[in-house]
């Protein structure tokens, strides 16, 4: 079956134009480093928790008395404990590393049975594939990917980031959302420089998914399709790359039409997904009023001056039109995002 999904490049234009009247604020997950073996470290770091980064909707609680959800508090308890323990993100550690010891780690007080993750055989096997394959091929140290590939996302030896990353089962997505968000923290950290950023492409997950179609910088001109989509029904993963593949070319756009970088255009719309147009409640747009901005991770995220309504209020497709409102992202179970 051929999903027929196409990019709206006017749509794009228009949404681009509405994030470049916004700046994006510091992001405080990342730290700089100034030594080889903290840059070492801090790439082994953002290398194991990003390949469990996948499906994190059950994932709550409190680190150093901050309420947090999903990505936000896997990111902040795995960074509790790498500063306790400098060793724990290490190849021989996550060679060993079992499924309490995972739990223990994203809880509130280190006890695996007050953990909310989920999917913890999957993800534990997650971390030892990434170890066992970073012993095996590059001498257990991460930054040898980087040295290998001489900073080059793609080569046409088939050395670039991009390629080598793919020996490892978390980082082997074709459209490859973890491969571009691990590769965007270790580029604005410093510690990963890319030489070549023009193939540095947004990582595309479920919350980038909904907004491009919802918004209408992706649309889904096969019926059937739509209403697959529509009533939540489970998808092929061949059907959800092809939407995923078209997303990625829309958000190249936002980018282009912004003037804004890969990593700038991923935060925006991640916490845009994640606040504004969130799964658990309708979209904050029209003539519905946010009630939410205490909770708001985009005003957190950006200096956007909320009138109590998404930004893309307007122009967002989702904002006027009830059928483009009520689209989601594709339903599949997968390890990819």
């Amino acid at each position: 079956m051929s999903i027929k999904a196409r990019v709206n490049a006017k749509k794009c234009r228009e949404l681009g134009l509405r994030l470049k009247t916004i700046h994006v604020l510091p992001d405080p997950n990342i730290r700089r480093a100034s030594t080889i073996d903290e840059r070492r470290r801090e790439a082994e770091f953002w290398f194991y928790v990003v390949a469990i980064c996948q499906s994190t909707r059950t994932l709550e609680g409190h680190v150093d008395g901050r309420w947090l959800r999903g990505g936000d508090y896997l990111l902040a308890a795995c960074r509790r404990r790498f500063d306790s323990d400098r060793d724990f993100f290490t190849a021989r550690r996550m060679m060993r590393i079992e499924e309490d010891m995972l739990e223990g780690l994203l809880s509130d007080d280190g006890n695996p049975d007050h953990s909310t993750i989920d999917r913890v055989e999957e993800r534990v096997g997650l971390l030892r594939d990434c170890a066992r394959v970073l012993l095996k091929r590059f001498s257990e140290d991460v930054m040898m990917i980087y040295d290998v590939s001489e900073g080059y996302l793609v080569r046409r030896d088939g050395k670039g980031i991009l390629n080598l990353l793919k020996n490892f089962r978390a980082y082997s997505d074709p459209v490859e959302k973890k491969s571009f968000l691990l590769l965007m923290y270790l580029n604005e950290s410093g510690i990963w420089k890319i030489r070549d950023l023009e193939n540095l492409k947004i990582a595309v997950d479920y919350h980038i998914m909904r907004i491009a179609l919802r918004a209408g910088i992706v649309n889904i001109t096969d019926n059937s399709f739509a209403s697959r989509l529509l009533q939540r029904k489970r998808v092929r993963q061949i059907e959800d790359c092809k939407v995923r593949k078209t997303v990625r070319e829309a958000c190249s756009l936002l980018s282009k039409y912004s003037d804004y970088s890969s990593f700038n255009i991923d935060t925006m719309l991640w916490n845009i997904g994640r606040s504004c147009c969130f799964y658990e409640h309708d979209p904050v747009c029209g003539d519905r009023t946010c009630n939410k901005r205490d909770k708001c991770s985009f005003i957190k995220a950006t200096n956007y001056t909320c009138p109590g309504r998404c930004i893309f209020d307007g122009v967002c497709l989702g904002s006027r039109e009830d059928r483009y409102r009520k689209l989601w992202e594709t339903n599949v179970y997968t390890e990819y995002y």
